[in-house]
């Protein structure tokens, strides 16, 4: 069993992620030059919000790179696909940042496992994987509940969603739009209905890729509310 202490991707990660804060604060970038102007209130107060983002993200990561090692047989295998060629390299590393951002717990688990696929020498090529690897970044905690919700019924209508989902009624235009950005969703109007020209679509359905990103949720084990809740 590994244990924190000899946990080699734990030890690891904090440096790289401090290496990189270091990098940005010796750059004499406009954000180190706006730290420097802060009184110390605020800048304890931003240290803190700070400590508490590369907590998250180390965690993230970390949990990201056992999920592709799992996936891949072990650490040691993984290790030689990163180590293969520069590629696979940025790929892996492409992907443990965009991890810092994503605040689900399934969708960090079903990164790491489309990352194993484009580590494989006989899997998915890198350049899909990364295709993948984008769109489950994108969805966060309400983006999944919205496709979940769209999965249910093939062919929802905005109202729909309204009606099952009144909390986030204020910001669904904006889901939806996004949703649709990334190909995941599509406009989907109902037999013997005409949509209003130029006014929103009658429905959504899931696209065969938005399908895919969902499966790949619920296999890392989404849950609904319960997995946004541990984010």
């Amino acid at each position: 069993m590994v244990t924190d202490s000899d946990d080699p991707l734990r030890d690891a990660l904090p440096d790289a992620i401090a290496a990189g804060g270091l990098a940005l604060a010796a750059s004499g970038s406009p954000i180190a030059a706006f730290l420097s102007g802060m009184t110390p209130i605020v800048t304890k107060a931003l240290g803190l919000a700070m400590g508490e983002w590369s907590t998250a993200a180390n965690k993230r990561a970390e949990a990201l790179l056992h999920e592709t090692a799992d996936a891949m047989g072990g650490e040691q295998a993984m290790a030689e696909a990163i180590n293969s060629n520069p590629t696979r390299r940025e790929l892996t590393a492409d992907t443990v940042v965009a991890s810092a951002k994503v605040r689900l717990p399934s969708g960090v688990r079903a990164m790491g496992r489309a990352l194993a696929e484009g580590l494989l020498h006989d899997g998915t090529p890198p350049d899909v994987a990364r295709f993948t690897i984008e769109a489950l970044q994108a969805i966060q905690p309400i983006d999944a509940a919205v496709l979940d919700r769209i999965s249910q019924i093939d062919g929802t209508s905005p109202n729909d969603m309204r009606v099952a989902m009144p909390h986030f009624v204020p910001v669904l235009p904006q889901i939806l739009a996004r949703l649709n950005r990334e190909g995941l969703i599509e406009e989907n109007p109902p037999k013997n209905v005409i949509a209003s020209p130029g006014g929103p679509p009658n429905a959504y359905r899931l696209t065969l890729f938005g399908r895919s990103a969902l499966d790949r949720l619920h296999d890392a084990g989404y849950d609904g509310a319960s997995d946004a809740l541990d984010a």
